[in-house]
Order: C-alpha cells, then structure tokens, then sequence
C-alpha cells in the first residue's frame, strides 16, 4: 500500500508528540520601512520553528523589497522547516502605482492567496497563517492562544494605533461584501466585550485549521459563482466560508499586537512616514518595536550635516529614565546625531546656591493665575530655565553656528524631517537674519493673527506662546539671550523667549522695564513639526515646573466659568444633535479605514 508524503508527515508527528505543522503565508510589496519589525515578530513566536514553514511571495517593488526578503531567507533557511520566497519582477498588471487599488491587483492578490492555501495542504500542513506585512504579532504565544479555540478560522484582535478605530474584522457585511456598521465593533476593539466572537470577515493574521473537514471546499480564488461583491481576496474568502458554513472568529482575550491604518498611498516616502508616525504612537503604550536579527535593516542617512545643525539637544532629567529610551529610540530611528543633556533637577536646588552663587533675582510679579500667592518661580521652573541657559552659553562657547533643541516630551509629527529640512532651507534664503524659530509651541490666544512671512513655505511671526517644545537657535539669537542677563531677572523661560521677541503676556509689560533691549527675531513653523505627548490635565501628564493639582483647580475653574445655563429641553436636544455627528465621524472613519 502506498502511503502519500501527506499522511507520512501527519503519522509521525502523531507517533512522536511533535507540534501541529503551519504553514505561515505573506505577500509583500513595498514594504522596506516596516520588513525588519515585521520579520522580527515573525521570528519572536514562541513556536518550534522546525514546524512552522514559510511562504512569500513579493511583486511590484519599486523598493528594495525583493533583495531584503531574499537576503533574510538565506539567513533563516535552516531555521524553518522550509522556507519558499520568490520575487516577481515583471508587472502583471497595466498601473505602475506602487500601491495601486485596482482590480487587477486584487485578482493578483486573490491569486497568490490560493496558490498558498494550496501549498498548504499538499505540503500536509495543518494550520494555515495567513500574515500581512502591515500586522504585527507583537504577543509570543499568538499561535497556540488561537489554536486552543479549535476553530476553523480564527483571527487575533490587533489594536489600531490611537488615531484610527480600525481593526482586523468587520462586523457587519452587506450583501454586496461591503463593510457595514455594528453597535458591537467598538465594544470588541475597545475590550469592552472580551472573548471569541462570530463575524463575518477576518483579515491582516488569520489562522485555519486545515485539519478541519469544514475547511475542505474552502478557496480564494477563483471567486464563488454567487460571489457578487468587490473583488478582493479577503471578501472572496469570507464568502467562500459563509457559503461552506464555516464561521470567522476574532478573539479579543489579550492583547496581540499591532495593525497600520488601512490607508490608500501614493509614494513609497509618504508610507514610510505613516509608519514612522504608526511606531510612536505604539510608544504610549507598548516598549519600541524590535528588529530581526536576521533581516539587512535599513540605516537611515544621517541628517545633521545635511542639514547643516552643528548640534541636537535633548533635555531630560535623570529621573525619568523612560523618557530618555523613548526620544533614544525615535531620534536613532530618524537617523540624527544628538546629545542628552542632563537636566538641571529643580529638586536639587536650593536659595543659597541660586542666590548667592548664581546671581539669581527674580522678578516679583504674579507668573500666573494660580501662583496669586507665589510670586517666586518654582524650582522646577528655574531648573527649567537653567538647563536651556546652559545650552545657549555651551553654543557659544563651542562655537556652534546653528543647533536645535528640544523637550524629552515632545510628539513628532509624521513630517517632522521633511519640515524641518523645508524650514531650514526656508530661513536661509528668505531671513537670513533669523535667531530663533519655533518647532513646536502652544498659541496662548488661537485668536490672535500671525502674519505669514512673504517668500517662506512654512514661517510665520508668532503671537505669545506656551512652552519650549522644540526650536532651533542661532548663535545670533543666543548671543542676545545671554547679553539680556536674565537670572538677574529670571522669568520662566517661555515668558523669557516671548518677551525678548516682543510678544509678552498682558501681565509682561512690568517685565519689559527690566529687559529694555527685546530685539530676538523669532518666527514661527506653521503648522508645528512637534506637540507635547500629553496635555495639561490629560490623566498621564507629569510636569516638573507647574503642580498638578494646582494646573487641575485652574483648568476646573475655567471649565465652570464657561458653562451656560440652558433649559433642559435645548440641552437635549443638543446633546442627541451632538451624538448623531459622532455616530456620523465614526462611521465614515470605519468606512475610510476598511475601504
């Protein structure tokens, strides 16, 4: 009697107690920026890899794609059970957009996912994971979480990063394969419902179990005769399951990992920066994404030369440590050259030493509302201003021409490198005499007119402002901050920057009597590069130089001031006016997002 490959391989794996067999799929294109985290969680699963083998297929790369995928191969072959990679170079379908939409991509696409499920089940595998490249797996014990539901198709709940609400399944199809809104997909997503729930479509990581008699009849391409939806390859597969009576599972029990926003791209540089923006929005919650170990991971060029920066400054203190590995691992990320500058503590400092061996006075007006009865800066506020004083006087005495500066908690924008290069080319050709020039504040009055300077892309003369985010200095602009001798007369140093530009605050106008030269010629990025990662008043805020529960009864009491009484009948309706936009937001984000 002849015994098939595929029955030997299932015979011994049962005579031997081995793990089930997966065959692990992955289409990829264009994907450079995010291959080395993807492949790094692939190689991270907690699961024998003499079990598990690979499957790509790549095509369509206008990147270095192809050659990464091939060079990581060769590197992990003995790793895997098996490893199949073959890299298309011909274009099979009539658009060179390199993330074009068309229905012949999608035919493409539909067409290389049977090729895989097919793979599959001649290669005697009983799991089939199907992997995208903008999914990942970031929970080691993914594979046997999801086997343990015994489910013939199962997918794991990846989290959309906090500027998107769309996950990896859909809750509702109509019957057009179009997605369609449910009450209970923000409750799934949120984990305000928690467990294994039916659903109509799956995508981005799914898991079946080949081994399944339900997963016999099971295709993608080509589609049902019934099928009369979009042609994709994901809404094929979901019908293919329905019409088999298979159901699709999505389990939320844990956390699993990451997934992109599903948005349409133009340009590899605009995907890069999206991708970019995606691996610091999972810094709020989550350690930095790691790398392969196996993969070439892209170097990015080192951009201070270029852009002609003699230094990067980071301000942080020594006891906050993460946030020090957090601006570490985006800056490296970024490919820029900077220093960590060790933060004056304001808790280390005492009157004696500021007074009497700095020099210090201070000027004795009220600061702020909530300091009526403080008119002496805090000394997380003096540490403050010393820490960028110190820098302005290290620019000089190094004679550095031009630097930049910045917070430990700042925020970058997905344009960040972009704009900052734009802004830099924009104050040497139209005000070369610039000395200061804001990359990330807060407006104090939104209000207030901020003229736009002829001949730039992006300057404009700003109006009083709040924080020292991020900017860039001249060594013009800090030779007048230092000549100004201010902690004769220290002013918090955000007050200090906007009166030396001629911008105070309506209380500054008894300061500009001590500083009668305000001659700092400062402008402004519109929009920012930079905001801060949390607000004041947002429940992870941590401040050095405003008390939390003073910045709290300031925020309350404005929040009261602006409160009008209304009769409850108009505050109804109000409020079911103001719950349909949202219903509205959410579902054209839903839509957006999935389409």
């Amino acid at each position: 009697m002849t015994i098939s490959a595929e029955s030997a391989e299932k015979f011994y794996a049962a005579a031997y107690g081995l793990s089930p067999h997966v065959f692990v799929s992955v289409l990829v294109t264009n994907s450079l920026h995010a291959l080395p985290n993807f492949l790094g969680y692939l190689e991270g699963l907690d699961y024998p890899k003499d079990r598990i083998s690979l499957w790509f297929r790549t095509d369509h790369n206008v990147d270095g794609t192809a050659f990464a995928l091939k060079h990581w191969c060769r590197r992990v072959r003995e790793l895997y059970k098996s490893v199949d990679c073959h890299a298309s170079y011909t274009w099979t379908y009539p658009t060179r957009d390199p993330y074009s939409t068309s229905v012949h991509r999608y035919k493409n696409k539909a067409r290389l996912r049977q090729q895989a499920l097919e793979a599959a089940l001649t290669a005697g595998a009983d799991y089939l994971l199907s992997l995208d490249v903008d999914c990942f797996l970031l929970n080691p014990k993914t594979l046997h979480t999801l086997m343990a539901q015994e489910k013939t198709i199962v997918a794991p709940m990846l989290d959309p990063p906090k500027s998107s609400t769309g996950s990896n399944f859909w809750m509702a199809m109509d019957e057009m394969g179009q997605y369609a809104t449910d009450d209970l997909y923000m409750g799934i997503v949120q984990r305000k419902r928690v467990g294994c729930f039916q659903c109509p479509l799956v995508y981005g990581a799914v898991l079946v179990h080949l081994a399944s008699p339900y997963a016999e009849n099971l295709v993608y391409h080509p589609p049902h005769p019934r099928f009369i939806g979009r042609v994709d390859d994901v809404t094929q597969f979901a019908f293919s399951a329905q019409n088999e009576g298979v159901g699709m599972y999505i389990l939320n029990t844990e956390f699993f990992g990451f997934i992109m926003p599903n948005k349409k791209y133009t340009n590899i540089n605009k995907a890069s920066e999206d991708f970019f923006q995606f691996k610091i929005n999972t810094l709020a919650t989550h350690p930095p994404l790691i790398y392969s170990k196996y993969a070439k991971r892209q170097r990015p060029i080192l951009r201070n030369a270029a852009l002609g920066l003699d230094a990067i400054y980071v301000v942080n203190l020594a006891r906050r440590p993460e946030r020090r590995a957090r601006m570490t691992t985006l800056l490296d990320e970024m490919g820029y050259n900077y220093t960590i500058f060790n933060a004056i503590d304001g808790r280390n400092l005492n009157d004696s030493y500021l007074e009497d061996e700095l020099g210090i006075r201070y000027l004795d007006i009220e600061l702020d509302e909530f300091e009526a009865n403080n008119k002496k800066m805090r000394k997380g506020q003096v540490g403050c201003f010393l820490s960028h004083y110190t820098i302005w006087k290290k620019m000089l005495e190094e004679k550095q021409e031009t630097i930049l500066v910045m917070e430990d908690d700042v925020k970058f924008k997905t344009f960040f490198s972009r704009g900052l290069s734009e802004i830099i080319m924009d104050a040497k050709r139209n005000v070369p005499d610039w000395d200061h020039i804001y990359l990330g504040r807060v407006k104090v009055d939104r209000r207030a007119i901020e003229p736009h300077v002829p001949g730039t892309q992006w300057l404009v003369k700003p109006a009083h402002s709040f924080l020292m985010l991020c900017y860039l200095l001249s060594r013009r602009g800090a030779e007048k901050l230092i000549a100004a001798d201010p902690l004769s007369k220290l002013l918090p140093t955000d007050e200090f920057i906007s009166l030396m530009r001629g911008t105070p605050a309506k209380r500054g106008k008894k300061w500009a009597l001590h500083y009668p030269l305000r001659n700092l010629n400062s402008y402004s990025a519109h929009p920012t590069l930079v905001s801060p990662t949390h607000f004041y008043g947002h429940k992870d805020h941590v401040t050095d130089t405003a008390p939390p529960e003073e910045m709290g009864k300031l925020l309350e009491k404005h929040k009261k001031s602006k409160e009008i009484k209304i009769d409850d009948g108009v505050r109804e309706g109000i409020k079911q006016k103001a719950l349909q936009r949202q219903i509205q937001k959410f579902k054209n984000m839903a839509v957006r997002d999935e389409l």
